[in-house]
């Protein structure tokens, strides 16, 4: 009988998630994937209205996922609202928040120029076009 092909499935699972809450801060180690019914229930908390038992439940629940590789933490490395922001980014992939873009300088300020008459904006569609050319 032939040797059976032995799947190692650590290699099939995603790398683990490595983050830091504050500049040169203490990097802590995540999952590679977060449990589903954790997620549901983070977003789903988070969601509500948060009373005194939501923000209970939120906290245990973010802190459970950091326990998994840093068992000995007591307390959260954030803010409770840092965290909730933190697990769709780093588990679903959503970027970072973009810096504001810098305001840019008007027509009017470039030229000098001002206009009392309202800007006009037209869309061309193809009925519009062929009734031009008729």
């Amino acid at each position: 009988m032939p040797a059976q092909e032995i799947t190692e499935l650590d290699d099939l699972l995603p790398e683990l998630k490595r983050v830091r809450f504050e500049r040169d801060g203490e990097v802590f180690t995540l999952p590679g994937d977060i449990p589903v019914e954790l997620y549901l229930e983070i977003n789903r908390h988070a969601q509500q209205d948060l009373t005194v038992e939501t923000i209970d439940i939120l906290r245990d629940q973010c802190l459970e996922l950091l326990r998994i590789h840093q068992p000995d933490l007591e307390r959260l490395p954030c803010s409770l609202t840092q965290m909730i922001m933190l697990i769709p980014r780093v588990y679903g992939g959503a970027s970072p928040p973009k810096k504001p873009a810098k305001p840019r300088a008007s027509r009017a300020k470039k030229t000098g120029k001002t206009s009392s008459a309202p800007a006009r904006s037209t869309t061309r569609t193809p009925a519009s076009r062929s009734r031009r050319s008729a």
